[in-house]
């Protein structure tokens, strides 16, 4: 269960906050409301639309597209797989949120492993670079898709199409 959170004012002047839709901004800020004391929250598009958005104002297109976005431009926002769901990891969570010890609990979530917060680092700071040398022109979707080749993402995108959750979505 959620507790109270703080989102810090200068969010707004967080350049990769900036950049990103205002959807993705909105589903950003609802993660840091409905994370656990750890950071983690469950990360599947149906659950993230029916907790953020309980009357059904987007659509799980919408939704799979902002996580895709959050995915590959935020580097706080780390999506992983474990034991068969999905889950996301709001990075730097400690220096964000202050909690009392005796209050919190621990994640009833597993952490994501090393190896998968090393490699969001990494093509993070690849993502970053691409963004900052074309800052004055469109970036190219499929650049910035390849650039980060995410395999849980694209499990999940043709399990959802599959089974008619969501149509066909864009490729940021």
């Amino acid at each position: 269960m959620a507790r109270k959170r703080t989102i810090e004012p200068n969010i707004w002047q967080d350049e990769d906050f900036g950049m990103l839709s205002p959807i993705a901004q909105l589903i950003y800020i609802g993660c840091i409301t409905q994370a656990d004391d750890d950071g983690r929250l469950i990360g599947h598009p149906s659950v993230l639309r029916s907790t953020i958005f309980p009357y059904g104002i987007i659509t799980m297109e919408q939704v799979f597209d902002a996580i895709e976005e959050l995915n590959i431009k935020m580097k706080n926002f780390v999506y992983y797989e474990a034991n068969n769901t999905y889950f996301v990891q709001l990075g730097s969570w400690e220096k964000h949120q202050k909690q009392q010890s005796d209050r919190r609990q621990k994640s009833l979530y597993p952490a994501p492993s090393k190896e998968i917060l090393s490699a969001c680092v990494s093509n993070a700071k690849q993502v970053l670079h691409q963004v900052s040398k074309e800052v004055s022109k469109e970036v190219s979707g499929s650049d910035l898709t390849t650039a980060k080749n995410n395999k849980q993402l694209d499990k999940l995108r043709k399990d959802l199409e599959g089974k008619g959750i969501i149509k066909k979505t864009k490729l940021i």
